[in-house]
C-alpha cells in the first residue's frame, strides 16, 4: 500500500511540473494575495474615502487600474460596503488579464476616514512564441480521425504585446507557415476617450492554403490536399467597442473578406462556393453584447455572463455571399458549499438555412459549442441548440516554486487546482436542406453523460480529462485544453 501511495505522489508530482512548463507557452491570470486590511470587516460604520494608491503597477497607468473600481476620492460608504466593493473590485482589476494579483486594502485612521492601497503584480507583457498548432478542431479530432498526423500543424512565430504603452493595448503579429500560411497584424486600443468608455481595434490578415476542409462525410470533415495554392484570401477589419459599466461590452465590427479558389475546389465541391464560382467576396457587419459577472473568466465558478451576437454576411448588392446569424448565449455558476461548484450553460444559433455555400456552413464542433462525447464529430447545422451541466468538487490546490529553473519573477510560482466532476450535456442540431454529409446527427435528440478532472493553472492554462458516454453507446476518453462552459 505504501508503494502504491508514493507512486500516485511521484505522479501528481510529474503532472505538475509537466503542466508548469506547459502553462507558460499560454496567457495570462495566476491569482490572489492575502489583504493586510488593518480593520474589521463587520463594523457598520461609514467613512470617507481619504486617498486611493497604487504600488506595483511599474507599466501600468493608474487610469488603466481606476477605471475598474467602484468607488471614489471622497467618497462616503459604510464600511461593511466598502469591503465589498473592494472585493469585486479585486477580481475586475485581475480579469483585466495585467496582473498576476491584485489586491486592495483599507488602512483606518482614527478619523473616521479610510486611505486605499491597490496592489498589483503585473505579468510578462511581451511574447514571442513559437507557433506550434494543430489544425484540426480539437485535439481528439486529431489523435483519432487524423491518425496522428504531424504534418497537420501550423509553425511560426507570434508576437503579442498585452500592455503596450501601459494602457491595455495590444499589438499582435502572426508570420505562419505550415497547414496554413498567414501573415497578420492586430492592435487594439480599449479606451479612446476620456471617459475611457470606447474603443477601436484593427486587424488584417492575409491567408494562403493548399488544404482546404472540401466537405463533410459522417460527420467528420474531409479535406482536399494539393502541392499549388488552393486559396488565396485576405481579410482586414475594424471593431468599436463600448463599455458603458463595469461588466457591459458592445462591440460592433465590419470586415471585408476577398477570397480566390482554385479550379480544383468547385470541381471536387460544386457547393462549395455555389455555382462553381472560384471567388468569394463580401462585406460582413456584425454586432454583440456581453455582460460578463464571472469571477474568473478562464475558468468561472461563481457569477454569470449573458452574451448575444448578430452577423450579416454580404451588406452590397454586388455580395457574393447573403446570411443572417443570431447566437446566443446564458451561463449560471454558483457555489453550493464544501467546495462544490455547479455551473450551466444554454446557447443556441438561428441562421439562414437555405442557399448557402458549405465554406460559410455554421457547426457544432468547434471550440464550446459541441455536446461532450461527440469531439470526434462536427455537426454542419444553421439552427442549433445545447445545453451543458456540471457539478465541479475542488480537490486540493497546490503552487510549484520555479525559482530554480527560471530567473523570470512573473513565470517563477505556478498554482495549481484539481477538480473533480460529473455533467450531463444535450441538445439538437436542424440540418441544412440537400446536405447529407453531417446526416447520422443531424435532426435527433443528442446527450452524453461523464465524468472528468479539470486541471486549472496560472496563464489561462486548463486542461480536461474526461470520460464520456453518448446518445449512440459510445464510451469516450477525450483530452481538451479549453474550460467546456
Amino acid at each position: 500500500m505504501a508503494k502504491e501511495e508514493e507512486k500516485k505522489r511521484v505522479m501528481i508530482k510529474r503532472i505538475i511540473v509537466l503542466c508548469s512548463f506547459l502553462s507558460l507557452l499560454l496567457t495570462t491570470n495566476v491569482s490572489a494575495q492575502k489583504r493586510t486590511d488593518n480593520v474589521p470587516i463587520d463594523t457598520s460604520r461609514s467613512v470617507t474615502i481619504n486617498s486611493i494608491h497604487f504600488i506595483g503597477n511599474k507599466r501600468t497607468k493608474p487610469q488603466i487600474i481606476s477605471r475598474e473600481l467602484n468607488f471614489h476620492l471622497g467618497q462616503k460608504v459604510k464600511m461593511n460596503e466598502l469591503r465589498k466593493i473592494a472585493d469585486r473590485d479585486e477580481q475586475k482589476i485581475f480579469n483585466l488579464g495585467l496582473f498576476n494579483t491584485a489586491t486592495i486594502n483599507i488602512l483606518t485612521s482614527e478619523s473616521d476616514t479610510v486611505d486605499i492601497i491597490v496592489k498589483v503584480h503585473e505579468r510578462w507583457f511581451f511574447f514571442v512564441i513559437p507557433i506550434f498548432k494543430l489544425i484540426d478542431r480539437n485535439f481528439n479530432d486529431w489523435w483519432v480521425n487524423r491518425n496522428r498526423d504531424l504534418s497537420r500543424v501550423n509553425y511560426g512565430i507570434k508576437a503579442q504585446h498585452f500592455n503596450f504603452r501601459g494602457r491595455n493595448e495590444k499589438l499582435l503579429i502572426n508570420a505562419q507557415l505550415g497547414f496554413t500560411r498567414n501573415l497578420s497584424l492586430g492592435y487594439v486600443i480599449p479606451y479612446i476617450d476620456k471617459k475611457q468608455k470606447s474603443g477601436l481595434s484593427f486587424n488584417v490578415s492575409y491567408s494562403e492554403r493548399k488544404n482546404i476542409a472540401i466537405t463533410t462525410v459522417n460527420n467528420v470533415r474531409q479535406f482536399l490536399s494539393s502541392e499549388r495554392i488552393l486559396s488565396r484570401s485576405i481579410s482586414p477589419s475594424v471593431t468599436y467597442t463600448y463599455r458603458n459599466g463595469f461588466f457591459n461590452r458592445h462591440a460592433f465590427t465590419v470586415d471585408y473578406n476577398s477570397i480566390n479558389y482554385a479550379d480544383s475546389v468547385s470541381i471536387v465541391n460544386p457547393e462549395f462556393t455555389r455555382n462553381q464560382q472560384n471567388r468569394q467576396q463580401f462585406l460582413r457587419f456584425s454586432y454583440s453584447f456581453v455582460r460578463d459577472v464571472r469571477d474568473f473568466r478562464n475558468y468561472p465558478l461563481i457569477g454569470f455572463l449573458i452574451g448575444a451576437r448578430v452577423d450579416r454576411f454580404g451588406i452590397g448588392p454586388s455580395d457574393e455571399v447573403s446570411k443572417w446569424a443570431l447566437a446566443a448565449r446564458f451561463s449560471k455558476y454558483s457555489h453550493l458549499g464544501k467546495n462544490f461548484y455547479f455551473a450551466s450553460t444554454i446557447n443556441g444559433l438561428l441562421s439562414t438555412r437555405r442557399n448557402q455555400p458549405y465554406s460559410i456552413f455554421n457547426a457544432l464542433g468547434f471550440g464550446s459549442s459541441l455536446v461532450r462525447g461527440y469531439e470526434l464529430a462536427i455537426i454542419e447545422s444553421p439552427r442549433y441548440v445545447i445545453q451543458k451541466s456540471t457539478v465541479r468538487k475542488l480537490l486540493f490546490k497546490t503552487e510549484q516554486n520555479l525559482e530554480k529553473f527560471i530567473p523570470i519573477k512573473q513565470f517563477q510560482k505556478i498554482p495549481f487546482a484539481f477538480y473533480g466532476k460529473l455533467f450531463f450535456d444535450h441538445g439538437y442540431a436542424q440540418s441544412y436542406p440537400d446536405f447529407e454529409g453531417s446526416a447520422p446527427l443531424n435532426d435527433r435528440y443528442l446527450y452524453s453523460i461523464g465524468a472528468g478532472i479539470d486541471i486549472v493553472s496560472a496563464y489561462d492554462f486548463v486542461v480536461r480529462f474526461e470520460f464520456s458516454r453518448n446518445a449512440d453507446r459510445q464510451n469516450n476518453f477525450f483530452i481538451n485544453f479549453k474550460a467546456a462552459l
